[in-house]
Parts: structure tokens; C-alpha cells; sequence
């Protein structure tokens, strides 16, 4: 009877160790989460604010029209910077950017290195030229009475031209005929 008492105690106190050991790991995981939490708020909030922005690559617009047109301000956290929001609102507002592309140097810089896009095309229309990039988008929202240097001229009717946005074509046929075209190699 002994024997079979141990044996019993023995197995409760092993079903124990187990319940601690679970309990243990399901604190720790929940404790993990918790500081990881608090530590991706404060990263997000409060640690590494934006105290100095470098602009580079851009020969048509300054740096302070670059950084305005960013939208990253002063004490902006430098992990709550979107690459992908930055770089819609710099082409929204500066047509004449072909792409943006943001570096983060920790702990407070942020380095927003752009390329110009070139005219390519002249749409001709009853008061002058609107001029777009090979991608046919729109670089000016005033038509131009002459036609750029260096660009194609093209004659189309019934296109809609808006600001910093792609032509819209009338027909597929159209649109298929400005990929062909501006697949070919532009000069420079």
C-alpha cells in the first residue's frame, strides 16, 4: 500500500512540474507580447523623431519643395514614415519627379533621394500642348502654345488630361498603341 502511495504522489507531483511548466511558458509568451507592444508604440510614437531630412537626385524642384511636398514634419517618428505614402504625395504634387525612394539613417535622419522624369510627349490640343513622361503622365496642368523640343507630338481627340495622373484614353486601342510606342527606347 506503501508503494502504491509513492507511486501516486509521484505522479501528482509530475502532473504538477507539467501544469508549472505550461503556466510558465504561457506568462512569458504573454509577457513578450506585452513589452513588444509597448516597445512598437513608443517606436512608433515617441523614440527617434525626424530632426534632419536630406534631399538628393533632383534638378528641377529645392529641397525645402521636395520635403514639403514629403510631408514628414519636424519630431515625425522615423518608423511611423511611409515609403509609399511619401512617394504618392511628392509625384501628386511635383509632376516632374519619376520616382521617390526613402533611406533611414538611425536615430534621427531620414534621406529622400529622387529622380527626374523627362518629357516625352506633346498631346496637341485646341489651345496648345499638354506635355506628359513616357508613362503618358500629365507633367503640366497649363497647355503650352509650342511644342517642347524633343518630344513626340501626337494628335489625338476626346483624351481627358488631369495633373500629375496618366492620360485616359478614349479606346484600348489607344492605350495599346502608347505602350508599344513608349516601350522603345526614348533619346536623351
Amino acid at each position: 500500500m506503501k508503494k502504491e502511495l509513492t507511486e501516486i504522489e509521484a505522479k501528482r507531483a509530475l502532473r504538477r512540474k507539467k501544469i508549472i511548466r505550461r503556466r510558465l511558458i504561457v506568462l512569458s509568451v504573454a509577457v513578450l507580447l506585452i513589452c513588444g507592444g509597448v516597445l512598437f508604440v513608443l517606436l512608433k510614437t515617441k523614440l527617434f523623431p525626424v530632426k534632419d531630412i536630406k534631399v538628393a537626385g533632383s534638378g528641377l524642384y529645392t529641397a525645402e519643395q521636395i520635403i514639403d511636398a514629403s510631408g514628414i514634419g519636424d519630431r515625425s517618428p522615423i518608423l511611423g514614415i511611409s515609403q509609399k505614402k511619401i512617394e504618392e504625395s511628392i509625384i501628386k504634387e511635383l509632376p516632374y519627379i519619376e520616382s521617390v525612394k526613402i533611406k533611414r539613417k538611425f536615430p534621427d535622419t531620414v534621406e529622400i533621394i529622387v529622380t527626374d522624369t523627362k518629357e516625352c510627349f506633346a498631346f496637341k490640343t485646341d489651345a496648345g500642348y499638354i506635355v506628359a513622361n513616357k508613362d503618358t503622365r500629365v507633367l503640366e496642368s497649363q497647355e503650352r502654345e509650342v511644342l517642347p523640343e524633343g518630344v513626340i507630338e501626337v494628335i489625338a481627340d476626346g483624351l481627358e488630361f488631369k495633373l500629375s495622373e496618366n492620360v485616359e484614353f478614349r479606346s484600348d486601342n489607344q492605350k495599346e498603341l502608347f505602350e508599344t510606342l513608349s516601350s522603345y527606347p526614348m533619346e536623351k
